[in-house]
């Protein structure tokens, strides 16, 4: 179970990235969600309903595996804020580049640090997703304003 629990939170190990782990993790969060998700569906939002609390549950057991608080080895939860930054978003690249990088700004920039005070995995999984909806939310204001 530690492998699997390690292999799952870290992103198949790109946590393990020497360089910028997170932003690696976001990167492969892109590439799945664009491999795996189809577009502008509501089997998103269901998938992401079952995501998220798997990501907590990963993150909580990967910090006992890891032996560390909100561990820069776990990324599963910059993959599951960067698949809410992109969901129900056209797949065009200004709206895939746009996701990514105003998530990857507001994750590091954390202007809600109390999420962080939460315990395990609600801890390392909430910022995320309040950056990956801040994000999502920018970018579905921007689609209605031009109409795209």
């Amino acid at each position: 179970m530690g492998y699997l629990v390690s292999f799952l939170a870290s992103g198949g190990f790109v946590g393990f990235s020497p360089v910028a782990p997170g932003t690696v993790g976001s990167l492969l969060g892109v590439g799945l969600f664009l491999l795996a998700f189809p577009e502008g569906t509501t089997s998103t939002l269901v998938c992401l309903a079952l995501a998220i609390p798997a990501a907590v549950w990963l993150s909580g057991q990967a910090e006992v595996a890891f032996g560390e608080t909100d561990s820069q080895l776990i990324v599963v939860d910059e993959i599951v804020g960067q698949w809410i930054a992109l969901a129900l978003l056209p797949r065009s690249v200004w709206f895939v580049v746009g996701a990514f990088v105003l998530f990857r700004a507001l994750d590091i920039w954390k202007p809600w640090r109390g999420l962080e005070e939460l315990r395990g995995g609600v801890g390392v999984v909430a910022d995320d997703v309040v950056a990956g909806l801040i994000a999502n939310l920018c970018l579905q204001a921007l689609r209605w304003a031009v109409g795209a």
